[in-house]
């Protein structure tokens, strides 16, 4: 073994206090990856220099090797070869599931995939989906899959994505697609949900044969995902750090929600629920707004059979004084659910 591959196994890995500074390791993973590149050492050799720290039962010190070769996989990128590539690609896959390395592994896979071909995008995308449970991590490695899934499901491979996610089967993509984000809490991760959901028809529309099909078979499931954070209640508490607006997650759960024409049978009488005086101008105002994104995004021909019951929901929430109430006075894109109304009719998006 080489001194720097001695020294990032020695003194980072397993150093008791990890060993050396990050410029240090830095300087050293620099060194590592250019003895690849110039074919001094091939990524199997690093992965058997690392195989020690990679499978002890030390979960801090097994995170760190992997962060090692994730580091490698993002900054070493342009001189892997098909082989290294792959060697990386079925490793990083296969520790997704890992408590003690979920996110490092993930921020692997997801620099694997963004140079890799469909072949490798399907594997990353069978371990994140079929062999990954998802919802059992903690919250910062959920975040880190969920950054790899939306990577998966907007590239080139998208289509190739779906497949290893079903397995080849379109149907099996969705339902696990679904069982890996259902039941999310945390604000952060649910805006990861919702920008998912609307790459979604994307990707099964290049899925092929039944893909497209298979979206629209489960349309009802994949909008009461989305729906189930409708109306949107989360307040930030004083201080948080998370900085997340009420606003910003009320506009990607509506993003969500109007992600497909096909929600369209579920998704208008479900809304129009929320345009309820009793329930205050910020809910009625975000009903108004995601009515008048169904109407903007689907059109006339989708939108027509609803007018009527639109219309009717619209005319009684006008007549109650909350209609004029300001939806939230710490909101800089605050207004009132009047405007709102007023504007879906006067800008013709729902017909």
């Amino acid at each position: 073994m080489d001194g720097a591959m001695r020294a990032m196994r020695d003194d980072y890995v397993d150093g008791p206090t990890s060993g050396m500074s990050e410029e240090e390791s830095s300087t050293l993973v620099d060194e590592i990856i250019g003895f690849v590149h110039r074919g001094r050492k091939s990524v199997r050799d690093v992965v058997i220099g690392l195989e020690g720290a990679l499978t002890t039962t030390d979960a801090k010190r097994r995170a760190r090797a992997t962060e090692v070769l994730a580091n490698i996989a993002e900054r070493g990128s342009d001189g892997l070869d098909v082989v290294g590539r792959r060697t990386l690609c079925g490793f990083f896959t296969s520790r997704l599931g890992d408590y003690g390395t979920a996110k490092q592994a993930a921020r692997g896979a997801l620099a694997c995939a963004r140079i890799g071909d469909g072949e490798d995008v399907e594997t990353i995308a069978r371990g994140l989906f079929v062999e990954c449970d998802v919802q059992s991590l903690k919250q910062s490695d959920r975040e880190a899959c969920y950054g790899l899934a939306l990577e998966l499901l907007r590239g080139e491979h998208r289509g190739r994505a779906a497949r290893g996610a079903g397995e080849g089967d379109a149907n099996d993509a969705l339902l696990r697609i679904i069982g890996t984000f259902d039941g999310e809490k945390d604000p952060r991760c649910v805006l990861g949900l919702c920008e998912a959901w609307t790459l979604l028809p994307g990707a099964f529309e290049a899925f092929g044969d039944g893909g497209v099909e298979a979206y629209e078979a489960n349309a009802e499931e994949l909008y009461d995902v989305a729906a189930s954070y409708f109306p949107v209640s989360f307040k930030p508490p004083r201080g948080d750090a998370i900085k997340i607006s009420r606003r910003q997650l009320a506009e990607a759960v509506e993003r969500a929600m109007t992600a497909s024409p096909t929600f369209a049978p579920w998704a208008v009488s479900h809304v129009l629920e929320s345009l309820n005086p009793d329930l205050g101008a910020a809910k009625m105002t975000d009903a108004a707004r995601v009515i008048r994104a169904m109407g903007e995004k689907w059109g006339a021909d989708v939108m027509e059979g609803y007018l009527d019951i639109i219309w009717r929901a619209f005319r009684a929430a006008l007549a109650h004084p909350n209609a004029t109430k300001m939806e939230d006075d710490d909101d800089p894109h605050a207004t009132t659910p009047m405007s709102i109304i007023t504007s879906v009719f006067a800008g013709g998006t729902v017909g």
